[in-house]
């Protein structure tokens, strides 16, 4: 049976913040040896950066055809997992390292306004909490819709 690959991004430093901690999750999951049969677990850092992203990530997912992709974020909630079941193109206000910021607000341009996830979310919200909870973990899993935001 052919491996099927399973992408997991986090980004680097941003600001203030020397460390990143979605990259130091993802980095993580290498270093504890997460293996599930019949899948490869690739994890790469992304900067930053609006215009590196928007070259970076179309690359990584056309170099391993991913099956599922997940790009890791921060959230100020540290005990709380927020799986986000769409991504939007539009409100990105922020500066990013380079101190760019897109003149429209839209990451890419031409793209996409909304990119929905077809699992459901809801669902798999409550199987990572049955896994955290029977690892004795306190961790809390939501589903949101305003990733980035």
């Amino acid at each position: 049976m052919a491996t099927k690959t399973v992408l997991v991004t986090g980004f680097g430093p941003f600001r203030e913040h020397d460390v990143n901690a979605s990259w130091e999750a993802v980095k993580e999951l290498k270093e504890i040896g997460l293996q599930l049969d019949g899948f490869e677990l690739v994890t790469e850092q992304l900067s930053v950066e609006y215009e590196e992203c928007s070259k970076r990530v179309p690359h990584l997912w056309a170099q391993h055809e991913p099956v599922l992709v997940i790009h890791a974020g921060v959230h100020g909630d540290a005990r709380t997992v927020y799986l986000e079941e769409c991504a939007h193109n539009d409100g990105h206000d922020i500066p990013d390292n380079k101190c760019h910021c897109p003149s429209t607000g839209n990451c890419i341009e031409d793209g996409n306004q909304e990119l929905t996830c077809k699992m459901d979310v809801n669902d798999l919200c409550r199987q990572c909490a049955d896994m955290a909870k029977s690892n004795g973990d306190k961790l809390t899993f939501k589903r949101s819709t305003d990733a980035g935001r």
